[in-house]
């Protein structure tokens, strides 16, 4: 529904504020991006990779971004119509956060370890729930900062933000969280430092930013101790990257240890892009290829780009970078430009740990950068 908003609002009827259709094509980084990705499909260095489900699962997502790109980059979207896709977001959420709080035991009874927990997450992969709950935690903060009343009420939409954010604790995968936390001290951050100039003489800014935000970062507090009293102290622990061997002693704490293997797969697709530098080893192929954590699937967009697509894929992030500097540089409403700065910087964050087997990365970078428009008598 959230795709077929955003296709509709760009794709289809004119500008109400020009009258005029709008623009939906930026013919030349999306399409760059997408011919830079087709080479490695049709190769692999390992012979591995039989049929297309590895090719699928490794690169779809990263099309989906190129193809988001191409549609949106240059279209024109109303401010009521963005808030109506974050609400939309914030809805899709929701029956997952039920789903997992039905699943989960008796919070008393639940075992803490130093690992992930799937007694928490429903059952399914607690990388992926957690993403999600971060997700919900900042789309819900933001409903609650801006009075946007996504549940009907502002107490309610605090209330939907703790139990994102306490849910998404207690699944004791940091990457996702920590994203979520990420993103709203950007929105944060931005709306107290931006110094908005007046448009048609009038100001568009939350004045009480700096009391809201200075309340978001205790109740995000309060949260992380509620979950850890319940742990016993376990997720302190967690977020500190300890384990059980570095507890006991026979395991010392490294950069490894702290992001569960993810140094050494990073490395890992470096030394396989050193060797394979102009076309890489073909997508999904990187897995049974690296020397370090040996086929176990990538979990760092920018390495595997790098490791099956070669020096494309490194062409392919730069031209993703360019994006954030041209959503930094767009003129316009402060509270709009901040949000979409979160997006794009959490889309860009979660390829660092979970790099694009969700949709998340894709769907916020189409709502970073299509260019939204406030109407004069909302700024």
């Amino acid at each position: 529904e959230l795709i077929s908003l955003l296709s509709l609002a760009c794709a289809v009827g004119t500008d109400r504020l020009t009258g005029k259709p709008p623009v939906v094509l930026a013919p030349v980084p999306g399409f760059v991006m997408l011919i830079l990705l087709l080479p490695a499909c049709f190769y692999n260095f390992s012979e591995e990779v039989i049929g297309y489900q590895g090719v699928v699962l490794n690169v779809l997502n990263t099309i989906n971004i190129a193809l988001f790109v191409v549609l949106l980059s240059r279209a024109t979207l109303q401010a009521e119509t963005f808030e109506g896709a974050i609400r939309l977001l914030g809805y899709a959420l929701i029956p997952a956060l039920v789903f997992t709080i039905i699943k989960t035991p008796n919070y008393q009874e639940i075992e803490s370890s130093l690992g992930a927990n799937f007694s928490t997450s429903g059952g399914f992969g607690s990388n992926q729930v957690s993403t999600a709950f971060g997700l919900g935690a900042f789309v819900f903060f933001l409903a609650w900062l801006f009075k946007w009343k996504f549940s009907g009420y502002v107490l309610s939409d605090l209330g939907f933000f703790f139990l994102f954010a306490f849910q998404g604790l207690l699944t004791f995968s940091r990457g996702g969280m920590l994203g979520g936390f990420l993103a709203i001290g950007i929105v944060l951050l931005f709306n107290a430092l931006s110094t908005p100039k007046k448009q048609n003489g009038v100001v568009r800014k939350n004045k009480n930013i700096v009391f809201y935000g200075f309340l978001g970062v205790l109740l995000l507090w309060g949260i992380f101790r509620v979950a850890d009293g319940l742990t016993d102290g376990v997720l302190s622990l967690r977020y500190q990257g300890e384990t059980v061997g570095t507890l006991s002693g026979s395991k010392e704490k490294t950069l490894n240890t702290i992001t569960t293997n993810r140094y050494d797969i990073f490395t890992g697709d470096l030394a396989l892009w050193a060797d394979n530098p102009l076309l890489g080893v073909g997508v999904g192929a990187s897995r049974y290829l690296r020397s370090t954590v040996n086929g176990v699937i990538s979990h760092v967009e920018f390495s595997r780009l790098l490791a099956e697509h070669g020096l494309v894929g490194l062409l392919f992030f730069l031209i993703l970078l360019s994006l954030f500097f041209s959503v930094r540089k767009r003129k316009g409403d402060p509270v709009i430009k901040s949000i979409q700065l979160a997006f794009f910087v959490l889309a860009i964050y979660t390829t660092f740990h979970a790099a694009t087997r969700t949709f998340v990365t894709p769907l916020l970078i189409a709502l970073s950068v299509i260019r939204v428009v406030v109407p004069s008598k909302q700024q």
